[in-house]
């Protein structure tokens, strides 16, 4: 069972949604996950409402742009890349659009969105040392909230 409420999938809604919780990517769709290939939560921020902040001549600061959140993970195999990164990011695709689901604040609260998921720079955002992935941040942009699926 999740301990906590991230999830991502192309679909959030219908006959053909496909959300996942992230730390249920190894299950075999009846609740028997593979514990030793149990993906963590993402260590992740919550969202930041704006893409960039600006400073008026007065001094006052004001939000521009689109949402964005990172995921971060300290380690990760490279079955859970393959499963998060690969699986969304096909044929070495830099970025695509899928839905997700993350922490919106400091509470605890979760909101689904659908955004720009983009690949983490080999080197910048993610380094491969020791047979498996580390420091690995998987940056979604652009995000729009969407409502809760029924």
């Amino acid at each position: 069972m999740a301990v906590y409420d991230y999830e991502i999938g192309t679909t959030l809604t219908g006959e053909s949604a496909d959300m996942v919780n992230v730390e249920e990517l190894f299950d075999d769709g009846e609740d028997n996950i593979d514990h030793t290939k149990a993906c963590p939560a993402p260590k992740g921020m919550a969202v930041m409402p704006y893409g960039k902040y600006r400073q008026t001549i007065s001094g006052l600061e004001y939000g521009d742009g689109w949402p964005s959140v990172i995921w971060v993970y300290d380690v990760m195999t490279q079955e859970h890349w393959d499963a998060l990164v690969n699986e969304y990011l096909t044929s070495g695709a830099q970025s695509a659009r899928v839905y997700i689901r993350t922490r919106i604040d400091d509470e605890g609260s979760y909101s689904y969105y659908y955004c720009v998921m983009h690949r983490p720079k080999i080197g910048e955002e993610a380094t491969y040392e020791n047979r498996a992935w580390r420091n690995v941040r998987i940056r979604f942009t652009h995000m729009e909230l969407e409502e809760d699926p029924v």
